[in-house]
């Protein structure tokens, strides 16, 4: 329990984590609520009465006797007033430091929100603008970047999905576990996993023209309602090996950490997803999950980049694999809800010499759409009348607020914004 100086308004991401139940989650916010703490504290004492005693400055009695120190030898009354004289100035200069301090937070977030409002960050990448190259990290994200995303630091390392002011997109960072025992029994394995597949896989004539690196992507599919129906020997031994993967040792413990991130840290989405699995799969017995154990419908391996790709295939049409940053619409069916933050995440190289492995689990909206329309595709509900469609559509809009009220609004993290890095992601090892 934080004490009565500490903020009422801490971010929504604050307020909704339960009790942790994961080891080392129990930090993961420390850096973050500490600051918060110390600010909110720097506020109270810059409104103080200035003739009140300093908090670094003893207090009436507990100041040594005169001629004497704290630690009782004696001393001359100029050593004595020089002290005194000494410990106030030193009081002085931490207000006027405070003040200086807050004057500059004021200046630098009115100049954020005129930045805002003249240019909107973009939410998502327009295909059509990803040039046939190689992007270094800080060309994409970054105060300087081409696409001026705006990144807030995850805390503590953790991916934070943040919903926009306009509440149309989920914005979701990715952070980076540096636990040792993560990379010995989780990173490294999984890591060494992608590699030995990769010579088994069947490169697509888009990412052999392309020069990409391969890929590999299964579940229900993008959409329910859009099966893939190609049948090719590459696509059918593409798939296997995409299960045999995901079984894998080494990936469930991957899959199971993204699921326990997303059940710990916001357990609505989490209930969420849980009951659309549990409701679709009863009703079509042999669809089948990329794990049994995930609520994810859907997952795709990216093994290696990073590479432009034009055809989204196993992946939303407006992601980008290119980014750290994944922006699609509203959770919990119809977005990306997480990535799972790992084997040296993102496709989008912190140094040159290296190679990055990653595997992203999402919700398809077609699920979300085939539950809202009564166990009906779209194909199907079309012939629904106008009374079935104004229900849905109704429904869709209160699904969308309740779906916005289980995420952080960008809005409420604002306020705290200015003292995290604007690039929160930091380099680590690398894979050749």
């Amino acid at each position: 329990m934080l004490p009565d100086i500490a903020p009422p308004l801490l971010p929504a991401a604050a307020k909704r984590i339960p009790n942790y139940t994961m080891p080392g989650l129990d930090t993961a916010l420390e850096p973050h609520l500490k600051f918060v703490f110390q600010r909110r504290l720097e506020d109270a004492l810059e409104s103080m009465d200035p003739c009140q005693p300093f908090p670094d400055e003893p207090l009436p009695d507990e100041i040594p006797r005169p001629g004497y120190t704290s630690i009782g030898v004696q001393a001359g009354p100029v050593r004595q007033l020089s002290a005194e004289l000494k410990v106030r100035e030193t009081a002085t200069n931490a207000r006027d430091r405070t003040k200086r301090f807050h004057a500059h937070q004021r200046a630098v977030a009115a100049q954020r929100k005129a930045e805002l409002e003249k240019e909107p960050p973009r939410g998502s990448f327009d295909p059509s603008i990803i040039e046939d190259r190689d992007y270094e990290l800080d060309e994409v994200i970054g105060p300087n970047s081409r696409f001026r995303f705006r990144l807030i630091s995850s805390f503590g390392g953790f991916p934070c999905p943040i919903i926009a002011n306009d509440s149309s997109l989920v914005v979701l960072l990715c952070g980076y576990a540096t636990n040792c025992k993560w990379q010995k029994r989780v990173a490294a394995p999984a890591t060494q996993a992608c590699q030995n597949v990769i010579p088994r896989v069947i490169r697509s004539p888009e990412e052999i023209s392309m020069d990409s690196a391969p890929t590999l992507h299964g579940g229900v599919g993008t959409t329910f309602n859009e099966e893939d129906t190609e049948k090719s020997p590459g696509t059918v031994l593409n798939s296997l090996i995409f299960h045999d993967l995901m079984s894998s040792l080494e990936m469930r413990r991957l899959v199971g950490y993204g699921n326990r991130l997303l059940q710990t840290f916001f357990p609505s989405a989490f209930d969420a997803l849980e009951k659309q699995k549990e409701w679709f799969t009863e009703k079509n017995p042999d669809a089948i999950y990329p794990s049994t154990s995930s609520v994810f419908s859907a997952a795709t391996f990216e093994l290696g980049g990073p590479h432009r790709r034009t055809i989204a295939k196993g992946i939303p049409h407006r992601f980008l694999p290119g980014a750290s940053v994944l922006s699609y619409a509203s959770p919990p069916g119809a977005s990306i809800i997480i990535p799972t933050g790992v084997i040296h995440y993102s496709f989008v190289r912190v140094r040159t010499d290296e190679t990055r492995y990653s595997l992203l689990q999402w919700a398809g909206s077609g699920i979300t759409r085939y539950l809202r329309n009564g166990y009906n595709t779209d194909f199907e509900f079309a012939q629904a009348s106008e009374e079935k469609h104004a229900a849905r559509e109704e429904r869709r809009q209160s699904d969308h607020a309740a779906a916005l009220d289980a995420f952080p609004v960008e809005a409420d993290l604002d306020d705290c914004a200015m003292s995290l890095p604007f690039f929160g992601i930091q380099p680590t090892a690398t894979n050749n």
